[in-house]
């Protein structure tokens, strides 16, 4: 059975699997891109044709960098709300730096250590509209 999402929108995240050879058969990995712009076309048949432009890098240049620093606030903003989704969606793909795996390792072992010297939510939300 086929499955159908609606197309996505200039600015979207998408998953795509890019061609790596002459013949243009699409490649093992799944990796992401920005989409770019949207073409649709309405078929006789009544079906939609869709054609997604999408960029993508192994690794961002310097130059891209400076170029999306270029862009308005609400377009920064707007790129961070949909990279920030695109890790939240698959929030194990994300790597965890010694850091912050150290800090974790801590903050549990303190609970082990007192598991009942704990802040309930309201007492949390309370503390934090105080603020």
């Amino acid at each position: 059975m086929a499955k159908y999402y609606s197309p996505p929108k200039p600015g979207d995240i998408v998953q795509c699997r890019f061609a790596q050879d002459k013949i243009r058969q699409p490649g093992p990995k799944k990796r992401p891109a920005l989409v770019c712009d949207i073409e649709e076309y309405d078929l006789p048949d009544g079906s939609l044709e869709v054609f997604v432009d999408v960029a993508y890098a192994s690794r961002m240049s310097d130059a891209d960098v400076a170029e999306i620093l270029k862009l308005p606030p609400e377009e920064r903003m707007h790129l961070a709300e949909v990279i920030w989704a695109s890790l939240a969606s698959d929030p194990s793909s994300v790597p965890l730096g010694e850091a912050h795996r150290a800090v974790i390792d801590e903050r549990l072992a303190e609970h082990e250590r007192s598991p009942d010297d704990v802040v309930s939510r309201d007492e949390v939300l309370a503390e934090a509209r105080r603020r």
